[in-house]
């Protein structure tokens, strides 16, 4: 029988620990966390439920408390601590990605033109046209800039978006029909514009159930047909939700929003970003002065066509995005999911030489395993946990969390990405006035029936914990769940020693 290496065989010992017990459904532990996990567990509304914990002292690798430890659950955006972390590993921290502005043709300064197309070549940056970050803010017009400063005052072709680094059909497949049109489900692409999102900006009057009335969209989208079905109703929150399909400019629009608004906006997904990167480059082209032939187009919508690009390619400029470290703060802090998504196809890219989710969930099982995670029960179906098909184990997550904290060169980077509890992001509003304010730096997740909540805890003695607590499928509101497990990171936090 092949020996293994007696380092790998001490690095697994290391996790494992008495809690493999806790297959049978029964709490591991005895101290006030373990007595709270039994607490929770025995909630009638958590009767149906699958719950799945595990604590573990970074210290002295102990198992603080434990329950299905092993069993599968989705993750919810808790997925996005998996892609972040194997990004910032497989990548670095001081990856950018790089955008191109190019013609295929030639400078003309005599007759102050340019024969061909200028193309803009997508390498992957999530982060381009984001209000998020100031970086590159006015790209649009500096390329305006650059070409008029060229001597250049018109284009005989048209502004070409090229977003064929990555695949033309790259929504997850398991993406649901409700999460598409909306801004939580725009799907990855090569060539990303305004963070793929516009808002769809309602008035409402103050008679119930009568309709929104559409002011405008933000970015405008030209072309876009939208059936409205939005109404007002005496609520206080955004109950809207709109339908599409990637690259279809038609989108439903139904749902409530509160009553008696005089702006009022609901986001959804951009339907073609690259077209709509073209056209505001085309617009700015013009408002500098440079008249361009052809109507802006996509290289996808020219392949349809059956036209293409010229081949000879000239290099205007080239932009390059924020530091990785600083998109996987955005990420983790506000839970992003395009980013996410975009993060997965480039570890495809980096690794499997596709910048598809199923090269990118390839990659990143097979970095894990060799890690020494033990990967089975682990499904990767995108990057941002919107998929109910993800599933991944606490046991994983502890062990991605405990190499993230105690091997990682990246460790400081994963850290100060995290939202700290009753102080920033996602679980700014969460554990104020507790134990747990300012002790827990953790990722939430929530779909609906799905909660969870990953990251360390800092308990009163000064010891640090790692932990991943998931819930599927209870039986009560999703403000309830997350009152229960606040309860469990109070006690984590209120250990001692």
């Amino acid at each position: 029988m092949k020996r293994l290496p007696f380092l790998f065989l001490l690095a697994l010992a290391s996790l494992v620990t008495p809690a493999a017990s806790a297959q049978t459904g029964q709490v591991v532990g005895q101290n006030a966390l373990a007595t709270a996990l039994r607490q929770m567990h025995a909630l009638p509304e958590l009767r149906n439920a699958s719950l799945a914990f595990l604590a573990l002292d970074l210290e002295t690798g102990d198992t603080l408390a434990a329950l299905n430890e092993r069993l599968a659950v989705a993750p919810a955006s808790n997925q996005k601590l998996l892609t972040t972390a194997t990004a910032l590993e497989l990548l670095g921290a001081d990856f950018r990605f790089p955008t191109y502005l190019r013609h295929d043709g030639s400078l003309d300064t005599a007759a102050r033109l340019l024969r061909g197309n200028l193309i803009v070549l997508g390498g992957g940056d999530p982060t381009l046209g984001s209000e998020r970050f100031s970086h590159n803010a006015n790209f649009l017009q500096a390329w305006a800039k650059l070409l008029k400063d060229s001597g250049i005052d018109s284009i005989s072709g048209a502004v070409v978006a090229d977003a064929s680094l990555y695949p033309s059909q790259n929504v997850p497949d398991t993406w649901t029909w409700g999460n598409m049109g909306n801004f939580y489900g725009a799907s990855p692409s090569a060539l990303c514009f305004h963070d793929n999102s516009f808002a769809l900006v309602f008035k409402t009057s103050a008679v119930p159930g009568s309709p929104a009335t559409l002011l405008r969209t933000e970015p405008p989208i030209p072309g876009l047909v939208l059936d409205n079905q939005v109404r007002a109703a005496s609520i206080g929150y955004d109950n809207a939700y709109i339908y599409g399909a990637p690259n279809d400019l038609h989108r439903l629009a139904t749902g409530e929003i509160p009553l008696g608004r005089s702006e009022f906006s609901v986001n959804g997904s951009v339907p073609d970003p690259p077209l709509l990167l073209a056209q505001r480059l085309h617009e700015a082209l013009a408002q500098a002065g440079i008249r361009v032939a052809e109507p802006p187009t996509t290289r996808r919508a020219m392949a349809l066509e059956g036209k293409a690009p010229g081949t000879g390619v000239h290099m205007l400029d080239t932009l390059l995005s924020p530091p990785l470290s600083e998109i996987v703060r955005v990420t983790n802090l506000i839970s992003f999911n395009l980013y996410a998504e975009n993060l997965l196809c480039q570890i495809g890219l980096a690794k499997k030489s596709e910048a598809s989710t199923s090269a990118g969930a390839q990659a990143m099982l097979e970095f894990w395993a060799a890690k020494g995670m033990d990967t089975r029960g682990l499904s990767i179906e995108d990057g941002s946990g919107l998929s109910r098909y993800d599933a991944l184990t606490a046991e994983q997550m502890v062990f991605l969390l405990r190499h993230m904290r105690l091997r990682s060169p990246n460790a400081e980077t994963f850290l100060a990405s995290l939202p700290i509890a009753g102080k920033t992001g996602t679980l700014s509003s969460l554990c104020r006035g507790t134990a747990a304010e300012g002790k827990i730096m953790a990722k939430s997740g929530s779909v609906r029936r799905i909660r969870a909540y990953s990251g360390y805890a800092t308990t009163r003695s000064g010891r640090t914990i790692a932990f991943a607590m998931i819930a599927n499928h209870f039986n009560c509101s999703d403000n309830q769940m997350r009152a229960h497990m606040e309860k469990i990171m109070v006690s984590m936090a209120s250990l001692w020693p």
